[in-house]
């Protein structure tokens, strides 16, 4: 079905690669190390559909192969499932490109091979897809499997705080709707941090921020929140740094 180049300094988790992927149709090619990986990349008549790396390796990290791979224009749009056992949302908010995904170790193979499916299938249809202006067939992120869309819905009550509403699709092809809730009290913390005043003006980032939030839940746990209901419920220090790099003067 697919090339795929899996660089993982992990002997076991690359077997577990090989075989699952293997098994899946796929044609798997390993680097143990960030180097491999480039001297690999450096064949002029190699394709590959997709690349999963680890970020802690040595010789080279993960940040670094990834920056590399995006410096050769024959692999610049190609699809990278970035895996680690490290960090929060933070790094999917560091590593912005708009084909590169995400999947936190520890996860079921069978994840991971579902994982591979929807980000195969996701760049290709947006490939197809380049030159047509509708939400619905854009996609913000792919974590730990969940499809993040990139449309979002809110209600806002001013006495209650603003609900989000966002599309998620799950490993398995479900589609679900969920809704992120900052209450009232939330929002006056994030003013008194920020020290602006919310205003409709500023729409885009309260939405971003949602995403966000939804995006840590889904790294961290690997699944939806309860009832499809997240309920943000302190201005947490994950959050403080989110602000510090999106909103501090942009009001």
């Amino acid at each position: 079905m697919a090339r795929i180049l899996v660089v993982e300094d992990e002997t076991n988790i690359r077997t577990m690669y090989r075989l699952g992927l293997s098994k899946d149709g796929h044609e798997v090619l390993l680097a143990a190390h960030g180097l491999e990986a480039l001297e690999l990349i450096s064949q002029e008549d190699l394709k590959l559909d997709c690349f999963m790396l680890d970020l802690r390796m040595p010789l080279m990290d993960g940040y670094e192969v990834l920056r590399r791979i995006r410096s050769i224009q024959k692999w610049s749009r190609t699809p990278v499932i970035i895996s680690t056992a490290f960090g929060g949302h933070d790094i999917i908010r560091e590593l912005q490109p708009r084909t590169v995904f995400f999947l936190k170790k520890p996860f079921l193979f069978e994840r991971a091979c579902f994982m591979v499916r929807r980000v195969l299938a996701t760049c290709a249809n947006t490939e197809h897809h380049d030159d047509v202006a509708d939400s619905a067939l854009k996609v913000d992120k792919i974590v730990s499997g969940f499809t993040i869309f990139a449309e979002c819905t809110t209600a806002h009550d001013p006495s209650n705080g603003t609900t989000f509403y966002i599309n998620v699709e799950g490993p398995y092809g479900e589609l679900e709707q969920v809704a992120i809730s900052i209450p009232a009290y939330v929002l006056e913390l994030i003013e008194a941090y920020l020290d602006v005043e919310i205003s409709p003006q500023m729409c885009d980032i309260w939405i971003e921020l949602a995403r966000a939030e939804l995006e840590n839940y889904l790294w961290q746990n690997a699944s939806l929140p309860p009832s499809n209901l997240l309920h943000v419920d302190d201005l947490s220090r994950s959050m403080q740094r989110w602000l510090d790099q999106n909103v501090v003067g942009c009001s």
